[in-house]
């Protein structure tokens, strides 16, 4: 019982911090994205070392479910934020190539 309440108590570390993680990424916040990373490997990493068994079991199902969607919303992010950086680079890119070419006229 103690365990399925260290898991309980994980999973809802877990879903906290991927809300935080979506908050760091909306206000550009990366290094503190990457410092709520560690926390959360840390928490699987933990998660893992208790066992896989009752995760089938409610509540845990449950918030299991919840961490897998947050993840979702959390990857979309990520991946969006990612390709706009791409796409500033790409115009950095042109702008520096265009001012060189301006430049050796």
């Amino acid at each position: 019982m103690a365990s399925e309440n260290r898991r309980i108590e994980i999973l809802n570390k877990i879903l906290e911090l991927s809300a935080r993680q979506k908050r760091f990424l909306d206000e550009k916040r990366f290094e503190e994205l990457f410092v709520s990373q560690k926390e959360r490997e840390g928490l699987f990493t933990e998660l893992k070392g208790l066992g896989d068994d009752r995760y089938k079991e409610e509540p845990l199902k449950g918030l299991i479910a919840r961490v897998l969607e947050q993840d979702k919303v959390l990857s979309l992010s990520i991946e969006s934020s990612m390709g706009e950086i791409i796409g500033k680079i790409g115009m950095i890119r042109k702008g520096s190539k265009a001012s060189k070419a301006y430049s050796a006229r």
